[in-house]
Parts: structure tokens; sequence; C-alpha cells
């Protein structure tokens, strides 16, 4: 699992590295996206989940930028 890791880290350094500072943070997103569809890393963007308080849902939600999903071939 920790290779994963390091592979990601150097992916998202990777993106920052070659567009450099100063951008919105939807630019690097688009640029990581489009890093991880070509390496083909499995991930959703712009995750909503709902909030709960005592079992009430609230109008409001928590979006995650990404969620990677990683699979370790060494636990199965």
């Amino acid at each position: 699992m920790r290779l994963e890791f390091e592979k990601l880290t150097a992916d998202i350094i990777e993106v920052y590295k070659t567009l450099g500072p100063g951008f919105l943070g939807s630019v690097y997103e688009n640029a990581l996206s489009l890093e991880f569809g070509t390496r083909a890393i499995p991930y959703k963007r712009q995750w909503e989940i709902s909030i709960f308080y005592n079992r009430n849902k609230k109008s409001n939600f928590y979006r995650i930028i990404f969620l990677i999903f990683l699979l370790s071939l060494d636990v199965i």
C-alpha cells in the first residue's frame, strides 16, 4: 500500500511542478484528473456526502474533491 501512496504523491507533485504556482484549485483538479485517467487510477471527483446530526439529515453537504480507491493485491 505504501508504494501506491508514493506513486500518488509523485503524481500530485508532478502536476504541480508542470503547472507551477498561482492557479485556482480547479486547474490543478482538472490536471490531476487527467493524470489519474492516464494512469488508470480509480477515483471519484467532487463526491458529495450528506451531513447528519442526531440522525437527521441536514440540507448542507460536504464535498470531497478526490476520493481515490487504492487496492493492494498483497492483502488478497
